[in-house]
């Protein structure tokens, strides 16, 4: 005896999936059973933890990987791994190269406090930092209500072509903006508008006065490309529409509200930093000032975890927002990727079903950094990385980890779910009857229902005999 109302359970929690023709599954996009609440005393995901520890330091003395060679002597990293229903993280791994450690500048023990230039993860807290402030009506007004200095330069560049470049356009890397790289130099360029080792001018003036030596790329919306300078005209559009300083909204909305500690738009401590030799060659506090949200913030892998949490759990954003806002909004020429806001979305290794990884990585100096989401399982990862080889050791070590944790995320929700849901419901006085098990297809299957001596699941004509059941992600107010 499970429940009292089997017609309460099956209106209430999951949405009914009744096959037509001859059955095949046709889940829903989305978690196809509840997120797991208890990784951390999941025995599956407890062995996979294991093995991704061994996977990682095999990876490291050998060199060898089938994701790739890696030269680990080269470069230092910090990797968590965590779940919006746990506290603490689920698995830290941090590893200090001997290559490295002649650094006469930062720490010297890597661990969860050490800080680490992000690079073009800048630009996903930019985003989150817009939509904390103003929400995401904004994101379909011309970008020129709010710069306006571009109103010439649309009306010259791109007379004809629908130029809008809205805010959404800037925040999915635009391929109507400019990257302000400029060979030859032109002979009336000012010192304001020579750019600065991102390629981008260090102040406003410059910054707007040097679009104006460039040519756009491709039409607004014909396809993605990437772009630096769109998330410095998305800082400056945000700064007008709320007459503050872009880095004092970083810190009110985002930093604040989530009490991050090792967490910076610019000028991160260098005691506390994860430096490469040294400042000067891992470029740690290279400043880019205006074109910080570009690529110039810095965090821990301590700070990064409440972020990541953040964002799943709609912490600082509603959960419609949010949903919103991990979506994709449009192809890539890769078919195994979507483009988001600025989500780089690739599917998960896990061949049965469409699982997603919300995704954002970032390159600077002597630095490489991604975030990883799985908004189905309701964890994420996060890899930060120094030293002479990182981009191909974050590569390496974030495919392991996704390659391990993401089966293993699917087998602990299954047994979760035939633990919290499966199994057989009646009604006292009557033969009422509902019962729920879990298998190897998506959702949970509804293997008996019968209502007042009637068979549901004929009466459905769902050929196979198969009804199954979703969430919906709906909840009444009363539980």
């Amino acid at each position: 005896m499970r429940l009292s109302n089997a017609v309460f359970v099956a209106r209430s929690l999951l949405f009914a999936e009744s096959a037509l023709a001859e059955y095949r599954s046709c889940s829903l996009l989305g978690p196809d059973i509840s997120i797991p609440r208890y990784l951390s005393s999941s025995t599956v995901f407890q062995d996979a933890l294991v093995s991704l520890k061994k996977a990682i330091s095999d990876a490291i003395s050998s060199g060898v990987t089938s994701y790739g060679d890696v030269d680990a002597n080269a470069t230092s990293f910090s990797l968590d791994i965590f779940s919006i229903h746990e506290d603490d993280a689920l698995f830290t791994y941090h590893y200090n190269a001997p290559g490295p450690a002649d650094s006469t500048d930062g720490v010297r023990e890597v661990d969860s406090n050490g800080i680490y230039r992000l690079g073009s993860i800048s630009k996903l807290l930019t985003v989150y930092t817009f939509l904390t402030t103003v929400g995401d009506v904004s994101f379909n007004e011309p970008i020129t209500k709010y710069v306006p200095e571009l109103v010439a330069y649309a009306a010259d560049r791109l007379h004809g072509l629908g130029f809008t470049s809205d805010a959404l356009l800037l925040a999915s890397l635009p391929p109507g903006v400019p990257a302000p790289i400029f060979s030859p130099v032109p002979r009336n360029i000012t010192d304001a508008e020579c750019p600065n080792n991102n390629a981008i001018p260090y102040k406003r003036a410059g910054v707007l006065g040097s679009i104006n030596f460039q040519h756009p790329s491709f039409a607004p919306y014909w396809g993605p490309a990437y772009s630096n300078m769109a998330y410095v005209l998305l800082r400056y559009a945000l700064e007008e529409m709320t007459n503050q300083s872009f880095p004092s909204l970083f810190a009110s909305k985002v930093t604040g509200p989530l009490q991050l500690k090792d967490t910076y738009y610019s000028n991160a401590p260098l005691s506390q930093g994860v430096v490469p030799h040294n400042d000067s060659a891992a470029q740690y506090t290279d400043d880019l000032m205006d074109a910080a949200p570009a690529g110039g913030f810095y965090s821990s892998t301590k700070d990064m975890r409440p972020i990541g949490k953040a964002i799943l759990s709609s912490t600082l954003l509603s959960p419609a927002q949010t949903r919103r806002w991990m979506k994709p909004q449009t192809f890539a020429a890769n078919d195994a990727m979507l483009v988001g806001r600025p989500w780089e979305i690739y599917k998960a290794p896990l061949p049965e079903k469409s699982v997603w990884m919300y995704t954002k990585g970032g390159d600077i100096g002597l630095y490489s950094a991604q975030i990883v989401l799985l908004p189905d399982y309701g964890i994420g990862f996060n890899f930060l990385g120094a030293g002479d080889k990182p981009n191909a050791l974050n590569a390496v070590v974030t495919d392991i980890v996704a390659a391990i944790t993401v089966p293993a995320s699917e087998q602990a929700a299954k047994e979760e779910a035939a633990r919290v849901y499966a199994g057989t419901y009646m009604r006292p006085g009557s033969n009422d009857t509902f019962v729920l098990t879990v298998d190897a297809s998506p959702g949970l299957l509804i293997s008996r229902f019968l209502i007042n001596g009637t068979d549901v699941v004929a009466g459905f004509g769902a050929q196979g005999d198969q009804i199954r059941m979703f969430p919906s992600g709906l909840q009444s107010r009363s539980g």
